[in-house]
């Protein structure tokens, strides 16, 4: 981890920033599906490394911590920031036909570097604005961006808001809940929320069940992709009780984990909606020893069903 984002900070284009992210999500798939593998012809020595992997989660959280304390926000959210914005679209036309002229290449050029730097944290939100003329731009857009305050010790995240009723393919919303920024405190406008890690990937979600249902697609199968071969796309909330087949909704899950001892969860949950329980809000925490993981290794869920509380725990294997 500390070598991958060693690379990142010398890294000295987006480019190579990227193929330095898909450089060690193909390795750590690598390691997934020769785990798989081990696991399945040798199960003394898969039992070694999943402990191996277990001592070695809270280093990874620790460290994650620290790196997350450093980051800046992500410079894709910049961008929704300003399409969701009428004032700052029309200000940068402005700015574009101004100081642009003969020039608009340049222009664009030494805009996308204010953005890039200020993702990096070499000027936070004044990079952006001293491009478009120093506009203070108002925070009136459908994706909002400010400071989620977490408890005291926890690192500091951004946060994002987002409105569900502008949700659809191409905006910026769409782009939060299907390529979710790291290192933040996403909440949506259906009383949904969930953090991410430095990579991106979930590591908690809060929702409150519902009865009405939500509509699978190809994303689900898509996301069982990228775990081991013996995974498929599972839902943290259930399309039976109102989830939705977006990224952030979804991780590598084992098939037999899936089908047993988490969907019996489910159907309890279920049926307490049926019966016309109180269900409160369900809040998941997912565990990983390499945060560049799409796969979790385990995962802890808190609820509550008419006032008492409860806590299940699962590990992301078969056999439960």
């Amino acid at each position: 981890m500390k070598e991958r984002e060693r690379r990142l900070a010398e890294a000295k284009t987006d480019e190579e920033r990227k193929q330095i992210r898909d450089e060690y999500r193909d390795l750590s798939r690598e390691r997934d599906q020769e785990i798989s593998s081990i696991c399945t012809s040798d199960p003394t020595r898969c039992a070694a490394i999943k402990q191996q992997l277990a001592d070695e989660a809270q280093a990874a959280w620790d460290y994650n911590r620290e790196v997350r304390k450093e980051k800046a926000i992500n410079a894709f959210l910049m961008w929704g920031d300003i399409q969701g914005n009428e004032e700052a679209r029309f200000a940068l036309g402005r700015e574009l036909i101004i100081q642009g002229g003969d020039s608009t290449d340049a222009f664009l050029n030494d805009f996308s570097e204010a953005i890039a730097q200020s993702a990096a944290g070499a000027g936070g939100r004044g990079g952006m604005s001293a491009v478009i003329g120093g506009l203070a731009v108002k925070q009136g857009m459908a994706a909002s961006i400010g400071k989620y305050q977490p408890p005291k010790g926890e690192a500091q995240l951004e946060l994002v808001e987002v409105d569900v009723a502008r949700v659809s393919k191409g905006t910026p919303e769409y782009k939060v809940l299907n390529e979710p920024p790291p290192n933040s405190q996403v909440k949506l406008s259906n009383g949904t929320e969930f953090k991410t890690n430095s990579s991106g990937y979930v590591d908690e979600l809060t929702f409150t069940p519902s009865l009405e249902k939500g509509v699978r697609d190809s994303r689900q199968t898509a996301v069982g992709k990228e775990g081991l071969s013996t995974d498929v796309g599972g839902h943290i909330q259930g399309c039976q009780y109102g989830g939705t087949c977006d990224r952030f909704n979804l991780f590598p899950q084992d098939s037999n984990f899936n089908n047993s001892a988490y969907k019996r969860w489910e159907m309890s949950i279920k049926r307490a909606l049926d019966s016309g329980d109180q269900v409160g809000a369900v809040t998941v925490r997912f565990t990983r020893g390499d945060p560049a993981s799409a796969r979790p290794d385990s995962l802890v869920i808190d609820y509550s069903v008419n006032g008492e509380k409860m806590r299940r725990s699962f590990k992301n294997e078969a056999g439960q």
